[in-house]
């Protein structure tokens, strides 16, 4: 069990703070953060979204990656205009967002501005 410090302590490892609410039963927060740490490669091109498939996700393991139903996806979203961007994250490179992410998967984003394609938390 964690301990908590109570009350404003300086050179500590945690913060404490105070809120005024309307309603206690109601705490839920939207919070704007910045992705852009967390993107491996970007793809904007067919023939980027192959190289990328073939030399990074080995995607033609079981046969030609034109039949691969992840790069079938992948095809589509760019097909539509789509700017793919291929990430990554993980609980040990001091990224506060990044660990939030792996710790409690993808669920933690929703937003209007993009799609999920593709998880490993599918």
């Amino acid at each position: 069990m964690s301990k908590k410090r109570l009350f404003f302590v300086s050179n500590s490892s945690s913060s404490s703070f105070v809120l005024a609410v309307d309603d206690p039963n109601k705490l839920k927060v939207t919070i704007e953060v910045d992705l852009s740490d967390l993107v491996d490669n970007v793809v904007k091109t067919e023939e980027d979204l192959k190289k990328y498939c073939l030399e990074e996700l080995y995607l033609d393991d079981e046969g030609p990656v034109e039949n691969n139903s992840r790069y079938k996806k992948y095809l589509k979203k760019l097909k539509k205009g789509k700017t793919l961007l291929f990430m990554s994250c993980c609980n040990d490179d001091g990224n506060a967002i990044s660990s939030a992410l792996y710790e409690n998967g993808l669920g933690l984003l929703k937003s209007n501005k993009f799609d999920i394609v593709d998880s490993e938390d599918e």
